[in-house]
């Protein structure tokens, strides 16, 4: 087989893999883990547009059922960050992202990181949050943020010009990942999580340093510590919400794994213990774009109006400050994140922003 070459002009990759797709199938149906190299070089088929979409299908539904490997998860970010437009973003930068895959978000997801990105970087940190459009919940990120009216289809040089002279921006994966075109009609149609829902906070095209991850449960919390470890992060939380939730949850404890150099450390954070009230699940549905867009604008004229969103809203923020160390802890970045939206800072900064 002739090398196969894939990656933006630069920074191509050579694959000298031959890949039979029946036998990667064939090793997933007999729970055989496939290797970073085989994951890499059959996304790079993908990405080329020359895989089959039935055979991408099983293949993504093969891994979800045996579940991902670390070395899975991490050739398939080898092919995509290869392939990805470049991304200049200052030091320091933070990505707020979840995985998906939360029950809760299937039928009535809040767009919790986007809006505490927006409060975050009103309390000082530079944020740049990489997303997308819903797959599989009920509004994705950038489905919030169109219906904000945030322009979202920008390139790389609007993205970190927002990022330098806001201190936010967010980068839409369909822009900076635009080869992922060949995989997203197999991803819609699904309409399940796959191994794409993971890969995203892997794959900023700005190689962050500093990141709060959200994840639907601990053994996926454990998996992307050890990962973020192993991408020597400046700092990162993985969090695995209360019941599921792939983000600090204000209805119960939450499951943390703190990322510094060289070592994992686990937490549980209990919403109560830094100042928020614990609320019951039904307090914190959203809904489409629209509609989250909706209690965004309320909750930024008036926090009280949206109590229960402003509180996992500001939480979430909170570890945005401190993972960007900003705060050295998280009562006194939930205070601070509270502060910038009772004052109307973050509504300064949502305006700013927009214009």
């Amino acid at each position: 087989m002739a090398p196969f070459r894939y990656g933006r002009p630069g920074l191509a990759i050579e694959i000298r893999m031959t890949i039979s797709w029946p036998s990667l199938l064939n090793a997933l149906i007999e729970g055989t883990d496939l290797s970073r190299e085989e994951t890499s070089a059959a996304m790079a088929q993908v990405l080329s547009g020359e895989a089959d979409p039935v055979s991408l299908a099983a293949l993504l539904m093969g891994l979800r059922v045996k579940g991902e490997s670390d070395d899975e998860l991490l050739g398939f970010a080898d092919a995509m960050l290869a392939a990805a437009e470049p991304l200049d973003v200052p030091v320091g930068t933070v990505d707020i992202v979840g995985t998906g895959g939360s029950k809760h978000r299937r039928s009535h997801a809040l767009n919790v990181s986007s809006m505490a990105s927006f409060v975050a970087a009103a309390a000082g940190a530079t944020i740049c949050q990489h997303g997308n459009v819903a797959a599989s919940s009920t509004s994705g990120s950038f489905d919030f943020l169109k219906a904000m009216g945030v322009e979202i289809d920008i390139g790389p040089a609007a993205v970190e010009e927002l990022v330098k002279t806001q201190g936010l921006a967010f980068a839409w994966a369909k822009t900076f990942h635009p080869s992922m075109r060949h995989a997203g009609p197999v991803r819609t149609s699904m309409g399940v999580p796959t191994v794409f829902n993971v890969l995203g906070p892997l794959v900023h095209p700005g190689r962050v340093k500093r990141i709060v991850l959200g994840v639907s449960g601990a053994d996926r919390g454990e998996q992307m510590a050890r990962i973020l470890l192993g991408r020597h992060m400046n700092r990162a939380w993985v969090i695995a919400g209360f019941d599921g939730l792939d983000e600090l949850s204000t209805v119960g404890p939450n499951e943390v794994w703190e990322v510094t150099p060289g070592s994992i450390k686990q937490l549980t954070i209990h919403p109560e213990a830094v100042g928020i009230e614990l609320v019951a699940p039904a307090a914190l549905a959203g809904g489409n774009g629209e509609a989250n867009a909706a209690i965004f604008r309320r909750m930024m004229v008036d926090p009280s109006s949206e109590q229960a969103a402003s509180d996992i809203v500001c939480l979430n923020a909170a570890a945005a400050l401190v993972v960007a160390d900003v705060e050295p802890n998280l009562v006194t970045a939930v205070a601070t994140a509270r502060s910038a939206l009772e004052s109307g800072a973050v509504s300064e900064r949502f305006e700013a922003f927009i214009a």
